[in-house]
């Protein structure tokens, strides 16, 4: 399949940076649009064969999801902080703490290392090249780069606004509060593609993500996103001696895909919920999954991994979008 980027626009607030399962839905509901009942069946029938296409998860332009092997080992910790005096150790493990989580990586340091798989040689390009994890108060995102960048376009900015309560709310302080997103005006997104449709068909489907919305309140004029461009591109050659995979989107892995002991991988856990327009805002069910940045083993070289998984709620058909998403 050829390999597309499609590049995004926020189009006011978001309450989050839509992952693929909510990609996914407002695909479907643009499909429904264009092409009626039969083009989304055939679609959703596409995966058991060749799928139209598969997409990765919406990420910040330049961005990538954090992989999941630690950067830090314990003796590393251990070992620099054993050079240090007893008034200097606190110090060293704050700074040394903030390389413990974050949210994304450069795009450097992903095409350069995490695709090769060469995430033990991270450490060393950092402490030569000067290295850093960004702060919440330079662009809305903790990121690991290779250094600082000042000419960074992507900025987001995150506030809880207060709200009534509604019989969507997931956890108790949504009663009173909801997580509002605010971006930079050339911020942009990126969602990756693998189709053999041609670059005008995939932009027509796309391009109608900005009507029907992508996550919650989007017809309050929430979470819209205008399509800007679908490119081809090159998909890397990439010879890492260990074989691994790093998932950018999701992943509900079919058997024998993985070799477990061999990968390093997020599991995520949640319930899922239908939306109002089909099923009043049902739950579908939970769903553990390898979380996007997971490194992992395959068995078996494929362009994709994962399914599309199908339930029935109420008695209508559900779908569940788990592909894990490569380059």
């Amino acid at each position: 399949m050829i390999t597309y980027q499609a590049i995004f626009k926020a189009e006011g607030i978001c309450t989050k940076i839509p992952d693929a399962q909510t990609m996914f839905g407002a695909i479907c509901q643009s499909i429904l649009n264009l092409y009626g009942e039969s083009g989304l069946d055939e679609y959703l029938n596409s995966f058991e064969d060749k799928p139209w296409f598969v997409h990765s998860t919406m990420m910040p332009k330049g961005f990538f999801p954090a992989f999941k092997q630690p950067l830090l080992t314990l003796s590393s910790i251990q070992e620099q902080v054993d050079q240090k005096r007893n008034d200097q150790k606190l110090d060293l493990l704050s700074q040394l703490k903030k390389y413990k989580k974050f949210e994304y990586v450069s795009q450097k340091i992903f095409f350069d290392y995490v695709l090769s798989d060469q995430i033990s040689e991270i450490k060393n390009h950092l402490m030569i090249n000067g290295g850093s994890i960004e702060p919440d108060s330079n662009c809305g995102i903790s990121v690991l780069q290779d250094q600082k960048n000042p000419d960074q376009n992507f900025m987001m900015k995150q506030i809880l606004q207060t709200r009534s309560g509604t019989l969507t709310n997931k956890l108790e302080k949504d009663l009173f509060y909801q997580r509002q997103l605010f971006f930079k005006e050339n911020s942009r997104f990126m969602v990756y593609l693998h189709s053999n449709k041609s670059k005008e068909e995939l932009k027509k489907i796309l391009s109608l993500i900005e009507w029907t919305g992508t996550g919650p309140s989007s017809s309050s004029g929430f979470n819209q996103f205008h399509l800007e461009s679908v490119e081809k591109v090159e998909s890397p050659m990439v010879s890492a001696k260990t074989g691994r995979i790093c998932l950018l989107s999701a992943c509900l892995p079919d058997k024998d895909e993985f070799d477990l002991p061999r990968s390093d991988y997020g599991i995520e856990s949640a319930l899922y919920r239908t939306s109002y327009g089909y099923i009043k805002d049902s739950f579908s069910g939970r769903f553990n999954l390898l979380s996007a940045g997971s490194m992992m083993k395959p068995l078996e070289n494929k362009e994709f991994y994962g399914q599309l998984k199908r339930s029935e709620t109420k008695g209508k058909p559900v779908y569940h979008y788990g592909i894990g998403f490569v380059l």
